[in-house]
């Protein structure tokens, strides 16, 4: 629990992330709360999990 995760991935200011399963940045949103799009974010979960094995 050192924060690490906190730290590479914490927004200024506040935004939606959708983090790979290779740990990369698959999806950002704009900068919040107006630019959350959540469908946007919905869509690029779908996309990631389309087919993918666990």
């Amino acid at each position: 629990m050192e924060g690490t995760v906190d730290r590479a991935y914490e927004a200024w200011p506040d935004r939606l992330l959708l983090v790979d399963r290779d740990g990369r940045v698959a999806y950002r949103s704009g900068p919040g709360p107006f630019g959350f799009q959540p469908d946007d974010l919905e869509e690029a979960i779908d996309l990631e999990t389309s087919g993918a094995p666990e």
